[in-house]
């Protein structure tokens, strides 16, 4: 007895077996699954559904984490989320120092708080 086993190659950006569109933000798509394989730029997530955090430079993140590939100046961490401000404070002694101030949002309640440092 001689099986016959159907299959279809579908267009570009099209999956599965009935040949389904990809979601509308992503690039493209696997042609199995229909996970995005590539987002447009400033976007992340299986579906393309999030946006790159704000201060990302150029708006670029990794497409799975989210995580920016370089911060805009005046900001760092992973998510370019803390906010450096430095300021020299002259002691009127001959010397001077910086206070380094990072305003960086608190992950569970949402609100900003800050660090002082001396440098």
């Amino acid at each position: 007895m001689i099986k016959y086993v159907l299959f279809s190659v579908c267009l570009p950006n099209h999956y599965g077996p009935f040949c389904a569109k990809c979601k509308k933000k992503c690039q493209s798509c696997d042609s199995i699954t229909g996970r995005c394989t590539q987002c447009p730029p400033s976007f992340h997530g299986e579906e393309c559904q999030y946006n790159c955090p704000l201060h990302c430079l150029d708006l670029i993140c990794n497409q799975g984490t989210g995580i920016c590939n370089g911060c805009q100046n005046g900001y760092k961490g992973q998510r370019c989320e803390q906010e450096i401000t430095t300021t020299v404070v002259s002691t009127g002694l001959n010397f001077a120092f910086e206070i380094s101030t990072i305003l960086q949002i608190h992950p569970l309640i949402g609100f900003p708080y800050l660090f002082i440092c001396s440098i």
